[in-house]
């Protein structure tokens, strides 16, 4: 399914317009294209509908739109437009697999956590743009099945932290097949769940606690990872590198974004501690953090070298409903 995505990809031109917004729509339970979906232009207040594809395209950089297709939810969001020769991919749930009145509701909830015993004292992490965490949650056999209810991802600020850049996306993603500790492509939201820094900054307790109850989403047998993912602050940019600056006998950390990586006047280069930062502990628990910077980087699990009981893991929980 995924070789038919990329060869429906394909088919858009190699080099589109950066001011313009494109995007395939699928069906998110298996991935097909979705032809004929009504797509609304919240902004020029004009409708079109994807093609035989699955394609769509709005004038950008930044589109808000509302998309409806009988047998599916609706969808309304506000995307920005991807880099030269990238195509979004939007997913729409079948309202067949969403609660209703004639499903059977679960009724007993319960908190499966990265955390264990004996917890350490937690310190941030910032998740500068390019900055990925995924916690593998697995059920055990008498929690299933199950839906899931709600994602809490815990941040950590501190003096040095001044928030100010950056965005946060949090999303769900199956196991790559053949893999048991890496995340793959296939997201199990319709669209990522995103904020600001400026939103993360104003949480209560600093608790970023995002509803899902309404997607109707079973943990599968395998599990899933909750994906936590640095943005830049400019839609568009993307992550360059990282360097470590030296200004009278004073080092600083910076992050460098571009709207073009191949053009170094584009470059933009700013402090770490600018960025969100996540709340990261020690416990003992059987739960590991897989972690990379860069998306063509290899993932790698995050462990306490010093204590090899205990496992350094990024503080996410995730509510379930048993039935």
């Amino acid at each position: 399914m995924l070789l038919l995505i990329s060869l429906l990809l394909a088919l858009f031109p190699q080099h589109p317009p950066t001011n313009h917004y494109q995007a395939i729509v699928v069906d998110a339970t298996n991935s097909k294209p979705l032809v004929g979906v009504s797509v609304v232009d919240l902004q020029a207040q004009t409708s079109s509908a994807t093609d035989q594809y699955g394609r769509f395209s709005l004038p950008g950089p930044v589109a808000h739109f509302h998309l409806r297709s009988l047998g599916f939810a609706d969808l309304e969001t506000t995307r920005p437009a991807l880099a030269s020769g990238q195509v979004d991919t939007l997913r729409l749930l079948p309202e067949a697999i969403l609660l209703s009145e004639v499903s059977v509701r679960p009724s007993i909830p319960l908190v499966l956590s990265s955390l264990g015993t004996k917890a350490g004292k937690p310190h941030g992490t910032m998740i500068v743009p390019g900055t990925q965490f995924g916690i593998l949650f697995q059920p055990t056999a008498n929690m299933l099945p199950a839906v899931v209810q709600q994602v809490n991802v815990k941040f950590h600020f501190n003096k040095q932290s001044h928030v100010l850049s950056g965005r946060v996306r949090v999303r769900l993603v199956a196991l790559e097949r053949g893999s048991s500790m890496t995340p793959s492509a296939h997201d199990l939201l319709p669209v990522a769940a995103t904020f600001t820094a400026a939103e993360l900054d104003v949480l209560p307790n600093h608790l970023l606690t995002i509803d899902l109850s309404s997607y109707n989403i079973r943990l599968p047998a395998t599990g899933f990872f909750v994906l936590i993912e640095g943005l830049t602050t400019i839609p568009g940019e993307t992550y360059v590198t990282d360097k470590i600056l030296s200004n009278k006998g004073k080092n600083s950390y910076v992050i460098v974004t571009a709207s073009d990586p191949q053009n170094p006047a584009t470059f933009r280069e700013t402090p770490a501690f600018d960025y969100p930062a996540i709340s990261w502990t020690a416990s003992i628990t059987e739960v590991e953090t897989v972690t990379r910077l860069g998306y063509n980087k290899p993932w790698h699990i995050k462990r306490q070298e010093h204590n090899s009981e205990k496992t350094e893991n990024i503080d996410v929980s995730l509510t379930i409903l048993a039935e």
